[in-house]
């Protein structure tokens, strides 16, 4: 797979747009698009006359464009609704956060608002960190089937990586998120080993935070308790 970018002067930082996987890939390239003020960001599909997709383009704006071109199944797993799913995923708690920026999925706009239905927030104090800042944990309750992680993040919000959790609750779709400032983002694919200790506190805590849910829930379906609201998430 090839990625070309039109050279853009960046407010803060530029993600580093990984060669060999176009999700990824696009999602870096949106970041990059926020990062340089961008408040409408489309991600454009180019389709051939039959509606194969052959390219992708990031459109944050007059000028700036970044195109992934890559083989025609995984362009083709871009167009699916679990990449739409990832996307939302990512880009959530941004787009509750800045209701003046839009982004655009093949022509749909991402509107997380809707699916979101419950948010809990709480800063943590990390095992095994030096740094003074604590960390904050995000659980997003989401009305539609989401993949139940731990998305590690950087001080920004930026996913980095992700950690599986094991969660029984039936009918329960959520995304818990660890934003921390301690993260190497140069060294993503080892963040979970590096700071283990870190990551299974964390673990614990969304745990912790289900168990109380877990009888929240049951009065909420049996009309004893008003269902939660989804909370706007703070900076």
């Amino acid at each position: 797979m090839t990625v070309t970018t039109v050279a853009t002067a960046h407010r803060d930082r530029r993600l580093p747009v990984p060669a060999d996987r176009p999700l990824a890939a696009v999602v870096a390239l949106v970041w990059n698009a926020l990062n340089v003020g961008a408040r409408d960001v489309h991600v454009v599909f180019g389709r051939d006359r039959h509606g194969a997709v052959g390219s992708v383009g990031v459109t944050p704006g007059p000028g700036r464009t970044a195109l992934v071109d890559a083989g025609s199944a995984e362009l083709a797993a871009l167009a699916s609704p679990r990449a739409r799913r990832r996307l939302v995923r990512e880009f959530a708690r941004y787009l509750l956060r800045c209701g003046d920026v839009a982004i655009s999925y093949d022509g749909v706009r991402l509107d997380p608002a809707r699916l979101v239905t419950c948010v809990h927030s709480e800063r943590l104090r990390l095992p095994g960190t030096w740094s003074a800042q604590p960390a904050v944990l995000e659980v997003v309750e989401w009305c539609e089937p989401f993949p139940r992680d731990l998305v590690l993040c950087d001080g920004d919000g930026v996913g980095l990586a992700e950690v599986g959790l094991d969660v029984r609750q039936r009918g329960l779709s959520l995304t818990a998120y660890l934003d921390w400032s301690g993260f190497d983002r140069t060294r993503a694919d080892g963040i979970a080993g590096t700071h283990r200790a870190a990551v299974e506190s964390a673990v614990d805590q969304v745990h912790a935070y289900l168990q109380a849910r877990a009888g929240e829930r049951f009065r909420e379906a049996a009309g004893h308790h008003p269902p939660r609201r989804p909370t706007s998430i703070p900076f």
